[in-house]
């Protein structure tokens, strides 16, 4: 009786939870739903909200008990989903990865955090998930790093020093410029490689190197360097 009792509380819980959690999953643009897992890849869907059916080009109504399988989730992703549900049921916590999401001609690159609920009436787990779509996020980062590749590429082949530093002024990038007159009586002299080496010198040893620059007056530049005590 007292078995009875406990697995009638489980199931109470386990409803409730998931009420809940049906009440946060109609925001705009937001994937969720509630799945169980039933396999080593794959899962049964037991609520799923528009967006999520939508993504996948159904309704709702459609995909409520199906399995993934079913819906014709790729087999890779449904493992790859199957290797987070039991990471977050192990831990008993919220787990969140990042990945390319590719169906056919489809590609996104979806952020998902999934959290162990329980177990369902069968016994089988069963966990809620939340998915953004973060692919322009991730093109937007893609073309950035284009960009600094293409501004390090100008500016490592340009006559003039140029670094980049940040807030508390250590160094983040800096050039080896060469001088523009080469002439033996050009007013400044060195070949501008020196502080290049430097930078590179000082990190090899673990040290850091910064400067304080003030335009028309100069630049200071130090650096440190951890050192041992003799024994």
């Amino acid at each position: 009786m007292n078995d009875i009792t406990e697995l009638k509380q489980s199931e109470e819980k386990l409803q409730q939870s998931q009420s809940m959690l049906q009440s946060f999953f109609d925001f705009p643009g937001i994937m969720g739903g509630i799945v169980e897992l039933v396999a080593e890849d794959d899962v049964r869907h037991i609520v799923d909200n528009t967006v999520t059916a939508s993504f996948i080009g159904t309704t709702p109504e459609a995909m409520k008990n199906k399995l993934g399988s079913e819906l014709g989730e790729p087999q890779e992703i449904l493992r790859k989903w199957v290797v987070f549900y039991k990471q977050s049921q192990s831990a008993n916590k919220p787990v969140s990865f990042d990945y390319m999401d590719k169906r056919g001609e489809k590609e996104a690159w979806l952020s998902a955090t999934v959290s162990y609920l329980g177990t369902g009436p069968n016994g089988k787990p069963r966990f809620a998930y939340v998915v953004l779509d973060i692919t322009e996020r991730k093109h937007a980062e893609e073309v950035l790093k284009e960009s600094e590749e293409r501004y390090r590429t100008i500016i490592e082949y340009s006559n003039n020093m140029i670094w980049t530093m940040d807030r508390e002024g250590c160094f983040l990038f800096f050039n080896k410029f060469t001088q523009s007159d080469s002439g033996i009586s050009r007013k400044y002299g060195g070949t501008g490689l020196g502080l290049a080496i430097t930078k590179q010198l000082v990190e090899l040893h673990g040290g850091k190197i910064w400067a304080q620059s003030q335009f028309g007056e100069g630049s200071i530049f130090t650096f440190t360097l951890p050192l041992k005590s003799k024994k």
